[in-house]
């Protein structure tokens, strides 16, 4: 029995406060808990990549920008033309740049089915799906390295779950020159 002296239900003389044994014990449950928050994140299960034909432009001039979404498999987004409710993708030009939509965006053939979980037909890309933007730099933009920035905001689901909308951004590396004066 002397050897249970000091000892008190429910509290080791170790864990006590302050102690080396619960200075480190804490440290572990807060490494713990972080990282069980960075694995409870949602999955992204949509990736971007964008391109141009060329890298440098004049002012005033027209080209297509490429974009390229990748989505996992067993995940699906809605379409570019996907009526409400569902979240639609939208693909757009950030603002705030010397660049403007000229015409309508090119993508391709949604996948059209009736979704039982929805009760109504939905349009969705699945795998990949590519998007060409139609652009003009604006006449009075000034020379200098200027990427496009596009941005895609969408609603990917899986076969369970469907996780809020997001917006990705991706650059295009591109370089606006001057223009040729006419002689």
């Amino acid at each position: 029995m002397t050897r249970l002296q000091g000892y008190q239900r429910g509290t080791s003389a170790a864990l006590r406060p302050g102690t080396p044994l619960a200075l480190a014990a804490r440290a572990a449950a807060i490494v713990l808990g972080v990282a069980a928050l960075a694995l409870a994140q949602p999955p992204n299960p949509v990736t971007l990549s964008a391109s141009a034909k060329v890298t440098q432009v004049k002012p005033g001039v027209k080209l297509d920008i490429d974009l390229v979404a990748r989505i996992s498999d067993g995940w699906h987004v809605y379409s570019i033309t996907q009526p409400a409710p569902p979240i639609a993708t939208r693909v757009e030009l950030a603002p705030g740049q010397p660049y403007t939509l000229e015409g309508d965006i090119g993508g391709p053939a949604p996948s059209v089915a009736f979704d039982e979980s929805a009760g109504m037909t939905v349009e969705t890309y699945e795998g990949e799906a590519a998007f060409t933007l139609p652009i003009r730099v604006a006449a009075k933009a000034a020379p200098g390295r200027v990427p496009v920035r596009v941005q895609m905001r969408y609603q990917s689901c899986d076969g369970k779950i469907c996780l809020p909308p997001k917006t990705l951004t991706v650059e295009v590396p591109l370089e606006i020159v001057a223009a040729t004066p006419p002689k």
